[in-house]
């Protein structure tokens, strides 16, 4: 192979890491940084192209329509708000999925992980990823960072903690084996 494709195929694989963003990134390039997004509470980015918070208004989703958002993901169920969220989103042109997670008593199964893991592989853009608070979001995405990705569990919990995860920690920690300090 002469030097002009070695170096072609090499920034080619770059650019598909890139593009695949938190998917291909490891415990030390996963950052978290609270940002303000007017309509949603507790905002944080997530590695630059996802964010995870809480519910978004009308109009902060046609905003984030508008900066190229593709995807938004719920962890609420069903009637835990008053509008038809998905037909909203779907009118945006961005793919909606829903993933519940309702309460009170909280669970991180092996769906949620699954579903949650098909739809970051295949988004094709930035992804909101939601809940009430953003707590049940960020607690998913904890626990798919230390089993999809290979986080150890305390890396995972740190970093799900930073994204706005509260009340579903302790659900988190049993499913990753971790003791609860008290």
């Amino acid at each position: 192979m002469n030097m002009f494709r070695a170096s072609y195929s090499f920034s080619l694989l770059l650019s598909l890491i890139a593009a695949m963003g938190i998917a291909a990134c490891t415990d030390t390039e996963i950052t978290t940084t609270p940002v303000e997004v007017d309509g949603i509470n507790n905002t944080v980015m997530v590695t630059g192209d996802m964010l995870i918070g809480g519910q978004p208004t009308r109009e902060a989703l046609m905003k984030l329509a508008d900066e190229g958002y593709t995807t938004v993901i719920t962890a609420r169920g069903d009637g835990e708000i008053s509008w038809d969220e998905k037909a909203f989103v779907d009118s945006l042109g961005m793919r909606y999925v829903s993933i519940p997670m309702p309460g009170p008593d909280y669970a991180i199964t092996d769906q949620h992980i699954e579903e949650f893991d098909e739809v970051i592989r295949t988004s094709d853009g930035p992804i909101l990823f939601h809940c009430g608070s953003g707590n049940r979001a960020a607690g998913l995405w904890g626990v798919w960072l230390a089993e999809k990705k290979g986080l150890s569990p305390a890396a995972a919990l740190e970093l799900a903690e930073k994204a706005g995860m509260t009340r579903v920690r302790p659900v988190a920690e049993r499913r990753l084996g971790v003791e609860t300090e008290l």
